[in-house]
């Protein structure tokens, strides 16, 4: 396989961020943590990181408070106070009412054009024990809408309260969640406050149908009394502690899960286990190398569907036999260990444009890699470039990238976003 670099450009005018290998620093913006972190609290991860001999490096990153999909950024910005819609294809920014003033913002994610945000309220609701107060939680979903060519207009869509009673702010309750245009679905994971000796924790899954547009806000209606029946968002499914263990996805006190995925008609939970793992929530039976699992429950009645990769290697290293390049919630990601020892701990992946992004680490090193593959030919990468290796602590300060072909979006060190435009590739051939 032929190896080609990326020839330098010229930085944009008034930015003097310096040239970059094919691509230069277009915006860094303050995501305004100084405001925004007292009114943040974003959800914990697993107890779980890699170690080996002297050597440890980060298994899980925290959620980032912003969020990119399709071309759209949402971010706290430090200088409007409020949050902020980029538009980076047409530069185009504008500020957006999420109401944060009076919100603890757990987590937000764009997808489908529609922005989940999840929070709880400042005040907590009830004392849970003597130590502990519980604050009420809620999703609000809001619409991203294009209007007269280059503007976007956020407008409000629905809201549904995520757990009955609420939860307490703090480091050992724990919830994933994912969403499309017309589902929700949250996995949640709590320690067991017994007072009958009940030990294992607390698990529970549950859909809802997020399609139809409602004004009700069950946040302004503590005793729920407004809400019309068929108004807003419904529970599709709920599963019991029986349900989690016949799918076999119960978690117990050794969890697994990294994330949740939806198509149309099935919840995916996407679990993971390594090798190397230390922790207090690690497991006592860890795999030979690297193990990935999706499993796919439908909505309603119907087969689940198991799909994964134990990864167990050979005296020639032939370490995942399954093509790493398919990308679909079904499959389990086997893309996380392609390059085994090397973990990929993120990615971007532009299908229409045959371009891969990947980001890996194995302890101390670190590799960022740009693959090129043409359209005729999907299963070989015509082109590999690794990028500068100074470039991992300006965008993986929270071990997560976005974007397409054209943007890369990662948040450095300093916990501001970072943009980086591809601009005018353009290679030149090396030996191999």
């Amino acid at each position: 396989m032929s190896r080609n670099k990326v020839q330098d450009f010229e930085p944009f005018k008034g930015l003097g961020t310096g040239a970059f290998e094919g691509y230069q620093e277009i915006s860094s913006s303050s995501t305004g943590y100084t405001k925004y972190h007292r009114e943040a609290s974003s959800c914990e991860i697993w107890q779980r990181l890699l170690n080996f001999e002297d050597k440890s490096s980060p298994f899980h990153y925290p959620d980032t408070l912003w969020t990119f999909d399709d071309g759209i950024l949402i971010y706290p910005c430090a200088q409007a106070q409020s949050y902020s819609l980029y538009d980076l294809s047409t530069g185009a920014k504008s500020n957006i009412d999420l109401a944060s003033d009076d919100k603890i913002i757990r987590r937000i994610r764009l997808k489908d054009r529609v922005l989940i945000v999840e929070w709880c309220e400042f005040e907590p609701y009830h004392q849970l024990n003597e130590n502990e107060m519980v604050h009420r939680h809620f999703a609000t979903a809001y619409g991203i809408k294009q209007i007269e060519g280059y503007h976007w207009n956020v407008v409000f869509r629905n809201e549904w309260k995520i757990h009955f009673l609420g939860l307490p702010l703090n480091s050992h309750d724990r919830f994933f969640s994912t969403h499309t245009s017309a589902h929700y679905a949250i996995y949640m994971w709590q320690n067991n406050r017994s007072a009958w000796g009940e030990d294992d924790p607390i698990e529970a899954l549950t859909i809802w149908d997020i399609a139809s547009p409602s004004p009700y806000r069950p946040s302004e209606d503590p005793t729920g009394k407004l809400k019309l029946p068929a108004e807003g968002p419904r529970v599709v499914r709920r599963f019991s502690f029986a349900d989690l263990d016949f799918y076999q996805i119960r978690q117990s006190w050794a969890p697994t899960v990294r994330c949740l995925e939806l198509d149309e008609g099935h919840i995916y939970v996407i679990q993971e286990n390594h090798r190397w793992l230390v922790g207090q929530q690690a497991s006592e039976y860890l795999p030979p190398l690297h193990h990935v699992k999706t499993t796919g429950i439908p909505f309603g009645t119907g087969p689940m569907w198991q799909d994964e990769c134990g990864a167990n290697g050979d005296t020639d290293i032939s370490f995942c036999d399954k093509q790493s390049n398919v990308r679909s919630p079904n499959i389990a990601p086997c893309w996380r260990h392609a390059e085994f020892p090397y973990l990929t701990i993120t990615e971007v992946v532009d299908s229409d444009a045959g371009v891969v992004l990947s980001a890996q680490h194995c302890f101390r090193l670190e590799v960022l890699s740009f693959e090129i593959t043409p359209r005729y030919n999907m299963n070989e990468p015509q082109y590999t470039v690794s990028l500068r290796y100074d470039l991992w602590p300006q965008v993986l300060g929270k071990g997560k990238l976005c974007g397409d072909e054209r943007f890369i979006v990662g948040e450095n060190a300093n916990q501001e976003v970072v943009i980086l435009h591809f601009d005018e590739l353009e290679f030149r051939g090396m030996e191999n």
